[in-house]
């Protein structure tokens, strides 16, 4: 039996998942040149392109590594970075290409909440962290 929608928890991979999920969404958008002009495809396109892998890759990368190590904080906090970047590239885009509300609310919806869950799942790495050298220095 199913748990329903309302009692589930968040699930830490949900992060992974949904920007796995945004990179392969904006790789499909942009192939569409009816939409995404030539003439932009390497100053806008290829740059959206990017940085929508870029936001997963460092996700990613960054759940190889321990909690509380400097690795680990940095690729978070550079993915954080890549979200802002493909917002501000986006909004380039959405002028250039002259997008439509309705396509560009869905892909800017994603990347804020994939910004917001990344920023929720630093402040958890930092209690944890903090909380296990708590214990450490406890137990000296």
């Amino acid at each position: 039996m199913s748990v329903p929608v309302w009692k589930r928890k968040e699930n830490s991979l949900n992060l992974f998942v949904e920007a796995q999920d945004f990179a392969v969404h904006v790789l499909k958008i942009t192939r569409n040149e009816k939409i995404f002009k030539p003439e932009f495809k390497t100053e806008i396109t290829d740059r959206i392109t990017h940085l929508g892998m870029d936001i997963f890759l460092n996700l990613w990368k960054a759940n190889t590594y321990k909690i509380g190590t400097n690795e680990r904080r940095n690729l978070q906090l550079k993915a954080l970075e890549n979200c802002t970047d493909f917002l501000a590239i986006w909004n380039l885009g959405i002028r250039a290409f002259h997008l439509k509300h309705n396509k560009t609310e869905y892909v800017v919806g994603k990347v804020i909440s994939i910004r917001e869950t990344t920023k929720k799942w630093i402040k958890n790495d930092t209690n944890r962290h903090k909380e296990s050298t708590d214990i450490e220095n406890e137990a000296v």
